[in-house]
């Protein structure tokens, strides 16, 4: 896998109100491989580990495929809580392991970026 995706997603009820938003972090990675089936059935955990050294595990992450014109895109999920968004929001995260099978670094540079998108979930 060469290309990697970092995203994150607000999801607000706007029919009612008083449910708290909800935030999901997606790593998109394309690849050639297919996830086998059993991954798909599984839960599993990404590890975040940031810049100051700190880490962060966030359980029950769902993986599935995405078919693309050049592949595939193994895709992994899960939903973070408002707490944990802040921690990304204030602190550049060094390196991700998803499923302990797929880990992968980011540039700070890029990082910085994401921390923009992070508080602008907040903050909306």
């Amino acid at each position: 896998m060469d290309y990697y995706s970092l995203l994150f997603q607000k999801i607000t009820n706007y029919n009612d109100s008083t449910v708290a938003p909800e935030y999901l972090l997606v790593l998109n990675a394309a690849s050639d491989v297919v996830l086998s089936d059993s991954m798909l059935k599984s839960k599993g955990t990404f590890e975040l580990l940031f810049r100051d050294s700190s880490k962060v595990s966030i359980e029950n992450a769902t993986c599935f495929n995405n078919q693309m014109p050049f592949g595939f895109c193994n895709t992994f999920s899960a939903t973070i809580t408002k707490e944990q968004l802040e921690i990304i929001s204030k602190n550049p995260i060094l390196s991700l392991n998803a499923f302990g099978i797929l880990a992968t670094s980011f540039k700070e540079k890029k990082q910085k970026e994401q921390q923009k998108i992070a508080t602008c979930l907040l903050n909306d």
